[in-house]
């Protein structure tokens, strides 16, 4: 009986689709191999309640102040937790001992960074990418670009709204090497996916580093990472005219999506949608909504707006989310059927039992 019902719930348990590799759909029309660039809601914030577990986990062990890893591991958590000073007070006297650790030079740049001393965590951030310049994938050398950014839009404000963090011919001169299972297809999309967290939309920085990946997908990646990037955009850009110009790119990006004559997307992109790790309605704001809001005039937003939201997997990938429905519905049927077997064999053996007492 107990197996019974344990198959049952693997049925309605199982994942209903599985790890694959993607092809995305260049400007040109051709399929080529992308990771599709998403922010999830686990990278968008921390897990409070789980990082506290870990922290009193650290804070309780018998070496716990001695010991300078369980040290730079508390500060951190202290850090995502909210409490900057805390983790600074923690991470200073430490740096002062141990200057040439990797991990307490940049937790403690970090912390500088989020506590606003942009020139002290240039230096630490720069200090900790010497001593190993693979860390974070190799990607740290866009740490130290959106801090002597942040440092000039400080002395210069609207310095952001001109200039760019890195360049498209920067980020694709230090394009990664497919060394992984699953290799990232640039470093920014490391970056931006560990920053996210601590810095919330509205957002200068991230709406200008989104550019950049939005333009470098247009030019060297996939017009599904260019369209998810734009959209992202939209959430991050703090002012109208910002919204306006990337809702005016979205247009002339899907603009050249139905000249490369691309009708069909990947399925597993129409999943990532769907699955809620990005707000649908955002993908359409800059085409639908946006005219209204922002007084957006143009005659193919309209078009673009009913293209986008219309676009269909291909015929291979149709066929494959209804053998994937199918699958769950039988897996459904299967559950009802041998529970409610379950239920009457339960109810037969108590009526016997029952009788067996009374004899």
């Amino acid at each position: 009986m107990k197996t019974l019902f344990f198959f049952a719930f693997l049925l309605f348990t199982s994942p209903s689709f599985s790890c694959g590799n993607e092809y995305g759909h260049n400007l040109n029309g051709d399929m080529i191999f992308t990771n599709f660039f998403y922010m999830s809601k686990k990278h968008r914030s921390f897990d409070t309640e789980y990082i506290k577990e870990k922290l009193a986990i650290a804070e309780a062990k018998p070496n716990a102040k001695t010991d300078f890893k369980i040290q730079s591991n508390i500060a951190l958590y202290y850090m995502k937790l909210g409490d900057v000073k805390k983790a600074l007070q923690i991470l200073k006297p430490l740096y002062d001992k141990y200057p040439n650790e990797y991990t307490i030079s940049a937790n403690l740049g970090t912390a500088y960074e989020l506590d606003g001393q942009l020139n002290k965590a240039l230096q630490l951030i720069k200090n900790g990418y010497a001593i190993n310049s693979e860390s974070h994938f190799g990607s740290e050398w866009i740490h130290i670009k959106i801090l002597e950014a942040k440092i000039k839009e400080k002395s210069n404000p609207g310095w952001l709204n001109t200039h760019r963090i890195i360049t498209v011919e920067e980020l694709n001169k230090k394009k990664p090497q497919r060394k992984f299972h699953r290799p990232m297809d640039n470093h920014l999309e490391y970056q931006l996916r560990t920053r996210v967290a601590f810095t919330p939309a509205p957002n200068k920085v991230m709406a200008n580093l989104l550019q950049t990946l939005a333009e470098y997908n247009i030019k060297y990646g996939t017009y599904e990472n260019a369209i998810m990037a734009y959209t992202y955009i939209l959430e991050f850009a703090s002012t109208k005219p910002k919204k306006q110009e990337i809702s005016k790119a979205i247009i002339a990006l899907n603009k050249s999506r139905r000249a490369s004559g691309i009708t069909e997307l990947n399925y597993q992109f129409i999943r990532l949608i769907e699955s809620g790790e990005i707000d649908p309605s955002l993908m359409l704001y800059g085409i639908g909504e946006l005219e209204e809001e922002l007084q957006v005039v143009d005659e193919a937003a309209f078009e673009t707006r009913d293209s986008l939201s219309n676009i269909k997997p291909s015929s291979k990938e149709i066929t494959k989310k209804e053998n994937e429905k199918s699958g769950l519905l039988f897996g459904i049927v299967f559950g009802i059927v041998f529970g409610i077997v379950g239920l009457v064999l339960g109810v037969v053996i108590a009526i016997i039992a029952m009788k067996k007492r009374k004899t």
